[in-house]
């Protein structure tokens, strides 16, 4: 899903401080959950900011560059080993 947009998050932020209503009334006007407007003004209330928080970039990789460098050189080997394969031969060649 994805996040709303900044204006969205400066007006809810506008109303919230205006005193427009609770935060359900400002769910209905602006057709946003009360969870996106409680992301809203928490963090408003601690420090000021209401941008989106940037992507958390998922999870880290299992291997090393230098591992993952010899992996893709032992697909280049045999292009038609199965998973299997490579769960054999890749522990064995990185020890």
């Amino acid at each position: 899903m994805a996040a709303y947009a900044l204006d969205l998050h400066q007006k809810i932020l506008r109303a919230w401080e205006r005193r427009f209503g609770s935060q359900r009334t400002i769910v209905d006007v602006f057709g946003a959950s009360l969870a996106c407007v409680e992301k809203v003004v928490r963090p408003h209330r601690t420090t000021g900011d209401i941008a989106p928080k940037p992507h958390a970039d998922g999870p880290k990789p299992h291997l090393d560059a230098a591992a993952q460098a010899m992996l893709r050189r032992l697909v280049r080997e045999p292009p038609d080993a199965t998973l299997r394969d490579w769960s054999y031969f890749f522990p064995i060649r990185t020890r």
